[in-house]
């Protein structure tokens, strides 16, 4: 008919119930990347230093100061 809906994903699991988060959220992996910083970056990874443990990028190949995501960022 004309007023046809698309099929397609849906956040409600297989038996039709709202399948959310603890918190009550629907959100999942599939939805999108979740909050882009740093630390869920396919480039990021901590080194030992001398000074410890620090944050490592591994696109610019330098260690971090801050975990502000960048223009190259790409998730996990």
């Amino acid at each position: 008919g004309p007023d046809r809906v698309p099929s397609g994903p849906t956040r409600s699991g297989p038996s039709g119930i709202d399948e959310g988060g603890a918190d009550g959220s629907t959100a999942t992996a599939r939805d999108g990347p979740g909050d882009t910083y740093c630390g869920n970056c396919a480039e990021f990874d901590y080194v030992r230093t001398d000074d410890g443990m620090r944050p490592y990028c591994g696109h610019y190949d330098e260690l971090m100061d801050d975990m502000d995501a960048c223009d190259q960022w790409t998730p996990r």
